[in-house]
């Protein structure tokens, strides 16, 4: 019947998503940041693509989004795993930051919270999230560490996952006009980076 093939399409559908999933587990345990992707939602949960969709940014820069949450990025901490990092010269750890002095290794955490050559744009982005989400600063500093960090910049917020607040309240419309806004402000970061960052720039998905 017509409705059994539809259950069974929809069953078909979810095996494969799960599969999927457990490819993705599987290859980022092989590699580093395993924390940070293993909380984060799976490639396969891709609500923030309908900004994509919608044009609400352009694909150029929507893509740097993307490379960060695939771990498709060029940061130090991977190009150097890969093999991919042509210029660490001598080095001892090819893995640490060449953008400023810390001696730290450049991963997500440090790209988007704390390396100091990022301050003024993470500045800017922090505060344009505080217009859209009055009282989300004090909420995303009270997380436990960078790794949730990074997952409520570059996961919660573009999906529209959010912790609770005043603005939840909001009709459905006016959530999701928060979300693009928020979204923008976070592609916005990413984008402005890789012009500091020239390595960025190659951002692409590896998968």
């Amino acid at each position: 019947s017509a409705n059994g093939k539809h259950k069974q399409k929809e069953y078909m559908t979810k095996q494969a998503g799960l599969a999927m999933e457990r490819t993705w587990k599987r290859h980022i345990q092989q590699h580093q940041g395993t924390e940070l992707y293993l909380i984060a939602p799976p490639p396969s949960v891709n609500m923030y693509l309908k900004s994509q969709k919608a044009e609400h940014c352009s694909p150029r820069n929507f893509r740097f989004l993307t490379a960060m949450r695939t771990q498709g990025h060029h940061l130090l901490s991977l190009d150097s795993e890969y093999g991919l990092d042509t210029i660490s010269g001598d080095r001892e750890d090819p893995s640490l930051c060449r953008e400023c002095d810390q001696e730290v290794v450049e991963d997500e955490m440090h790209f988007m919270c704390r390396c100091p050559v990022y301050s003024t744009l993470r500045e800017r982005l922090y505060d344009r999230l505080e217009l859209i989400y009055p009282g989300w600063h004090m909420l995303h500093t009270s997380l436990p560490d960078d790794t949730w960090r990074v997952t409520d910049l570059l996961w919660h917020i573009p999906d529209g996952i959010t912790p609770a607040a005043p603005w939840l309240w909001c009709n459905e419309e006016q959530r999701e006009e928060r979300r693009v806004s928020a979204t923008r402000a976070i592609v916005s970061y990413l984008a402005e980076a890789h012009k500091v960052n020239s390595r960025l720039r190659n951002m692409y998905y590896r998968l």
